[in-house]
């Protein structure tokens, strides 16, 4: 009893070790997850993985409400190098205002310093009282840097805090720009720890003050040209929560006169921006935007108006002027399209966002395939943990590209994907490890008793094979050779061994292509049995077909020895007993030398009748038990009654039987 119990725990040892293994490594995950502490592979990889979405869901055309006004090579030859003269920079002003009567112009650099009186005028001028955005960059550096001067801040902080990218520092317009221009908004970008440019702060907070970005900027500003009122739309926080000590933004709410819009943002009150497609003008054409050279823009070669509405973004996109950023397209990205993508998102009420119930739902899928995989995983085969890891995989994938383009919706999969990952290879592992080992064992444990084929059989059953000795209904044979004692007195030791071998040789493989398992040799006696280690259910016809087989390969000895001219007194003759009964087998010996061996009345019920063989003059004896299980289970031959004997060990005479078999039945 306590024996059988042992056996079924160490039975699920690998089981419940998978388990544990399973579990350690959700565990690894969800820390992850819940940021107590972060593994850097797998934020790498949660990157990665948005970064393929993102691409693969982009536009790739041209906004139609946004232009770039590029300075590119040709306008640094028609107007000489960056930067330009203040009234050059007027004059384009006044032509995207005025002339073209664009919705909004921003620009994605800054005028920090003066240049003359009369040229800083002008440009004041040409922006004052028109739909002009001027950028500026903040920054937190150690000396806290400030130069010119920053616009009104568009928020004021008040009692309810809440998370928000602050600086230290900024690098302003001259004063003078920056209160004749209506607004001004940072151009800075997030860059995450691979250097890729993902996401903008919408608002920053310096010295206590909340400013709006660029991209926000022109949003408002654009607003105002397709409002009723042509008014300014106000900024204002919106919490998920009226808790007070609930300090996530959610959204930054745009409020004019009686209608809101709100805009979704991440923690700490930035957006991921939705990029279009590849950056730069390509072909002259666009990608994602139109480009028009701001030398075409001075030099009037656009039709008035035609760009009537739209928002036109002054930057450049030629390398000489270093404004080239690293962005899921690639490192030669133009800063100035980096604006342009985040303000698109706004205009076009899109963009992909981390939700505040990310964690949450990141933790719910991580207990989920933690579940399934701990249910699963362990009782499949290695094809099936394939499947299932393919499955699980796809799924994931899917369901996570559904909410991305359908509802804009960026939540980690990273340690979903690791999770499948790593469970498959402990499994695979594991399973490996566990089959090399089981084979190993089985091989060391049954190699000497049975056919190589029958331990591969074993090994792909994948049924666990044990030595510890237990009680079995089988087939026992006891092969005894006729004679022998003459022989040994005629022959030389080198012949009379070379004899042996020669036969035992040939019997072994007769026996062991039956799937019979060779017990033991005992002087000119072979025993074998059937039904264990492997489960024969035939086990009987097995050791009948066997016998018959026995005979026709001593047969096939004695022919070769009477072709190679030896005389009849060194022929060999054989006689077979076979018993069929319930026997103790297992691993039984001492510390000295052990066996894999079968004891019990049933086994010394066939060395009696292998001995009855001489008197009976037969070459096959088997018992009752044995002729009824062999016929049972198909063997066809003849069999014949001897009559009832008394075999040594029981009062009782028991009947015998020996074959006639016909051809089929061997």
């Amino acid at each position: 009893m306590q024996g059988g119990i042992r056996q079924r725990l160490f039975a699920a040892l690998p089981v419940f070790s998978h388990h544990l293994a399973i579990i350690a490594i959700a565990i690894v995950f969800v820390l992850h997850g819940l940021h107590f502490w972060r593994i850097p592979y797998l934020d790498r990889l949660d990157a990665w993985i948005y970064d393929a979405r993102l691409l693969s869901g982009a536009k790739q055309t041209a906004h139609p409400d946004i232009v770039i006004v590029d300075i590119d090579e040709s306008s640094l030859t028609a107007f000489g190098r960056w930067p330009w003269a203040r009234d050059t920079t007027a004059a384009l002003v006044k032509r995207l205002t005025v002339h073209q009567q664009a919705a909004a112009v921003g620009f994605d650099m800054v005028f920090a310093e003066a240049e003359s009186p009369v040229t800083d005028l002008a440009l004041a001028t040409a922006i004052q009282g028109q739909p002009v955005v001027l950028g500026y960059y903040l920054t937190s550096d150690r000396s806290s840097h400030t130069s010119g001067q920053l616009p009104s801040p568009v928020l004021t902080k008040s009692n309810r805090d809440f998370q928000i990218t602050s600086w230290s520092g900024y690098g302003a317009n001259l004063a003078q720009l920056t209160e004749s221009a209506p607004q001004s908004g940072f151009f800075n970008a997030i860059s995450d720890p691979d250097g890729v440019i993902r996401s903008a702060p919408l608002l920053a907070e310096y010295q206590g003050q909340y400013y709006e970005s660029l991209s926000l900027a022109l949003y408002r500003r654009y607003l105002t040209s397709t409002s009723t009122k042509a008014e300014l739309p106000s900024i204002s926080p919106h919490f998920a929560s009226d808790d007070p000590q609930y300090r996530h933004l959610d959204a930054v709410r745009l409020t004019t006169g009686q209608r809101t819009q709100d805009i979704p943002v991440d923690d700490t009150v930035t957006k991921l921006i939705p990029y279009r497609g590849a950056g730069g003008y390509g072909d002259g054409s666009g990608r994602s935007f139109r480009y028009i050279s701001a030398a075409d823009v001075l030099l009037g070669k656009l039709p008035a108006g035609s760009l009537a509405g739209k928002v036109a973004l002054i930057g450049s996109s030629t390398p000489t002027l270093e404004d080239l950023r690293v962005t899921p397209w690639g490192g030669a990205f133009p800063g100035v399209e980096v604006q342009a993508n985040a303000l698109a998102g706004l205009m076009d009420g899109r963009g992909p966002g981390r939700p505040d119930y990310a964690l949450g739902f990141d933790l719910f899928q991580l207990s989920v395939l933690a579940l399934i995989l701990l249910i699963f995983l362990p009782r499949l085969s290695a094809l099936w943990s394939v499947a299932l890891a393919v499955f699980l995989s796809s799924l994931v994938w899917f369901t996570h590209r559904y909410l991305f383009t359908s509802h804009d919706l960026a939540l980690p999969s990273a340690a979903s994907f690791a999770l499948i990952a790593c469970a498959f290879v402990v499994r695979v592992s594991e399973g490996f490890f566990i089959e090399g080992q089981r084979r190993r064992k089985l091989t060391r444990l049954f190699g000497s008793y049975v056919a190589p084929k029958w331990v591969s059989r074993m090994v792909r059953s994948g049924d666990d094979y044990s030595m510890q000795a237990n009680n079995q209904v089988l087939t026992v044979m006891f092969c005894d050779m006729r004679g022998f004692t003459r022989l040994a007195g005629t022959l030389p030791p080198i012949a009379l061994q070379a004899l042996l071998n020669d036969i035992f040789n040939r019997l072994s493989h007769v026996i062991q292509a039956h799937g019979g398992t060779i017990d033991k040799y005992m002087g000119d006696c072979v025993m074998a049995f059937w039904g264990a280690p492997e489960v024969q259910h035939d086990h009987a016809l097995r050791a009948v077909r066997c016998a018959v087989a026995l005979q026709a390969a001593i047969a096939s000895y004695n022919t070769e020895r009477a072709n190679s001219a030896l005389t009849s007194d060194t022929l060999v003759e054989m006689g077979i007993g076979l018993n069929t009964g319930l026997m103790c087998v297992g691993d039984m010996g001492s510390s000295i030398r052990r066996s894999y061996t079968v004891v019990g009345e049933a086994v010394n019920l066939a060395s009696r009748l292998e001995g009855l063989c001489k008197t009976y003059n037969q070459a096959f004896i088997v018992s009752a038990a044995t002729k009824a299980a062999a016929t049972e289970q198909g063997f066809s031959g003849l069999w014949l009654e001897l009559g009832l004997a008394k075999v040594a060990g029981s009062d009782v005479p028991i009947p015998i039987f020996t074959m006639s078999p016909s051809p089929s039945s061997v």
